[in-house]
């Protein structure tokens, strides 16, 4: 799996996320490793371990071309040679259409390519961004909020709207269609996953993967994992009853739909 959490190389490259986006965010990045690290030299950065030099290179590149000049496979050195799997996870990557989709398996140009949606209630994915608007989509000179009931009330005022970043957010509740698109083109080789599945029945989930893949896993170390996953942007805060029933009206039949394609009842 590539270091850098999030690629965004292909939604960058197609237009769906602003290319300026991940050239900004590449380059904070840099600079907060480059910091964090004392990087002074090139020398200083040949006794990184390769994830990590792989992690500063990515970004130096995303940072400083613009990304049509940028090879994909480039981005993975210097962890690419002798690596049979290379992998990745973008979530915006879902929003690709079919042109899209195929013209990423032309740059991809592998011999086999396994894809894995990974889904989740959709109160449970818009709570999720929220927080990560609090911390991410700020001014550098304000504070983020740390107030419970604040918090909770912007939260709340949020469900209500019908602003540009709702309507943003709701382009990731397009399951079954999504799910259409892409198993048209990868067949068996596309797989749905959820989290509650990965973190709540993790053996079950990466024994789907296993058959698509033939990947061994340590199980234990797999499930420690699971058990341990925090998500932590330092924004907390509990739904009360008003926030349970704006998310009930707001992805009610949008959360029904995706149960019904993933067979079971998906947590909030």
């Amino acid at each position: 799996m590539h270091p850098v959490k999030e690629l965004h190389y292909f939604d960058s490259l197609f237009g769906i996320r602003s290319p300026q986006a991940l050239t900004d965010f590449s380059a904070a990045q840099l600079a907060k490793v480059v910091e964090s690290l004392g990087l002074k030299t090139e020398k200083d950065e040949q006794v990184l371990s390769k994830p990590m030099q792989c992690y500063v290179r990515a970004n130096r590149i995303l940072s400083t071309r613009k990304i049509n000049a940028v090879e994909y496979q480039d981005l993975f050195r210097p962890c690419l040679q002798g690596r049979e799997w290379l992998g990745e996870i973008t979530p915006e990557y879902m929003l690709m259409n079919a042109e899209q989709i195929q013209l990423a398996q032309d740059v991809l140009a592998a011999d086999r390519i396994v894809v894995a949606l990974m889904v989740r209630h959709p109160a449970r994915r818009y709570l999720s961004a929220f927080k990560l608007q609090q911390v991410y989509m700020r001014n550098s000179d304000e504070a983020v909020e740390h107030d419970h009931s604040a918090l909770l009330e912007k939260f709340k005022q949020s469900l209500r709207s019908e602003d540009g970043w709702n309507h943003c957010q709701d382009r990731y509740n397009h399951f079954a269609e999504t799910v259409e698109r892409w198993q048209s083109h990868f067949g068996d080789d596309f797989l749905v996953l959820s989290i509650d599945q990965l973190v709540g029945d993790t053996t079950a989930a990466l024994k789907k993967i296993i058959e698509r893949t033939g990947f061994q896993f340590d199980q234990r170390a797999v499930q420690a994992v699971m058990k341990n996953k925090v998500n932590d942007v330092a924004v907390s805060f509990s739904l009360d009853d008003e926030a349970l029933d704006l998310c009930e009206k707001r992805f009610g039949a949008v959360a029904q739909q995706l149960d019904e394609l993933m067979g079971c009842e998906l947590t909030l």
